[in-house]
């Protein structure tokens, strides 16, 4: 009778240990969750915040020089200054080369890094042809979002026309850029 009672104190305590462990879990879940939709909505607070208050200097916004202004904005959010210059621009999806000055590839896209791993997600190579420099993702690059957050208060208004003259003409209603490296 003795060894019955332990076995069922055994099962039950181990059931109550998987139990009350799935129920971390799903807790966890739910504030991961919840803090990255509070992440979110922060961070579109700010945002638009700023495009109110930035009103009467969106009128004169101009860029003479375009890889000046990309080496600007690509070294605030990276937060280490490098000279840059434009290499080349390549199409579907959108992506500007640039090399920094030690001649490493830092590669510009207007796409959500999301979309371009669906893009990528099971192929060796691009579909849309070999030599895209960022199709397939390759592991390790780090992803640096461009943003009016962490650039310039007009960066949003800035990068169409930057981005137009960067690329030969081609036009982007985006607000946000995406830097990818290796370093």
């Amino acid at each position: 009778m003795g060894n019955v009672m332990d076995v069922i104190i055994v099962v039950t305590v181990v059931g109550a240990v998987i139990f009350f462990g799935a129920l971390i879990s799903i807790g966890n879940e739910r504030q991961r969750k919840a803090i990255d939709l509070l992440r979110r909505e922060a961070d579109d607070y700010f945002k638009q915040d700023l495009r109110l208050k930035r009103g009467a200097a969106a009128q004169a916004v101009k860029i003479e020089v375009p890889a000046s202004w990309l080496s600007t904005v690509f070294s605030k959010a990276f937060g280490e200054t490098l000279a840059l210059t434009v290499d080349h621009y390549v199409t579907e999806p959108d992506c500007l080369v640039a090399l920094d000055s030690v001649g490493r590839n830092i590669l510009f896209t207007t796409v959500p890094p999301d979309n371009l791993k669906r893009m990528s997600r099971g192929h060796k190579q691009s579909r849309l042809g070999v030599g895209h420099p960022l199709l397939p993702l390759r592991r390790g690059l780090v992803v640096t979002e461009l943003n009016i957050l962490n650039t310039t208060p007009l960066f949003d208004l800035e990068l169409p026309i930057a981005w137009k003259k960067l690329t030969g003409g081609q036009d982007t209603l985006a607000d946000q850029l995406w830097a990818y490296t290796n370093f």
